[in-house]
């Protein structure tokens, strides 16, 4: 918002800049074109655990889902690449990384991932325990270097945050949403809970984010996890 006075008018005021973000308690209503929108389960089998995916109800992922609202996921390596070129180090997926993220380590270790402002909705049906949930939320990169509560506190839109909505299904376990970063590139997110945890799998979250079929410009999958911590325990 700009004033329209001249400079030397005691209303003129300097440019301030508005914005807003959904609340907790906002009623947000889904897009009816994405509802059946579906990822390609096929992109995903290398990364299944051979146990799958825990079918939960729409009402037991929702509970989950909002649980991990600002929770901060691990990215790993892409190890379906051969090298690591120059052209790499500004790219994540679909996003295309700012000024505090100046380069991407082909480890990874200097990015993160943020899902904020969840909102997730149990579909009609008269079947609880199948029932399926409608899904939005934004996926942010942050820097690994910022503390949970500045990550927490990000609300601005950019190259580096994918708005996206989707659809549970409990038939198979899996989360797809599909978005688009603010330059219009379209991707597909997919999430799902793996049945059990073992020695190997201790990832209590696994996801991918993946360019859509009808993409024009596709590029290769990032994926990302929520590592279960240890915990203290008393005597």
């Amino acid at each position: 918002m700009r004033s329209l006075r001249q400079r030397r008018s005691s209303r003129f005021f300097d440019r301030v800049c508005i914005s807003s973000q959904l609340g907790w308690y906002s009623d947000y209503q889904f897009s009816s074109s994405r509802e059946s929108s579906s990822c390609n389960a096929d992109a995903h089998q290398e990364e299944l655990i051979e146990d799958g995916a825990n079918n939960l109800s729409g009402s037991d992922f929702c509970r989950l889902f909002e649980q991990l609202s600002n929770e901060i996921f691990s990215i790993l390596p892409n190890y379906h690449k051969t090298s690591f070129s120059t052209t790499d180090i500004r790219k994540l997926g679909p996003f295309v990384l700012g000024n505090e993220v100046i380069f991407l380590d082909e480890s990874y270790n200097n990015v993160k991932l943020m899902v904020q402002n969840v909102k997730c909705t149990v579909s009609n049906s008269n079947d609880k325990i199948t029932s399926n949930a409608r899904v939005s939320a934004v996926v942010r990169v942050i820097p690994a270097a910022s503390d949970r509560l500045t990550a927490i506190s990000r609300s601005g839109l950019s190259s580096m945050t994918l708005p996206a909505e989707g659809t549970w299904d409990s038939s198979t376990g899996q989360l797809c949403m599909v978005g688009s970063v603010p330059k219009g590139e379209r991707a597909q997110v997919s999430l799902y809970f793996p049945r059990f945890l073992s020695v190997k799998q201790r990832s209590i979250v696994f996801g991918s984010i993946s360019s859509t079929p009808d993409s024009d410009n596709s590029f290769l999958p990032s994926h990302f996890n929520v590592i279960l911590s240890p915990t203290r325990t008393t005597v």
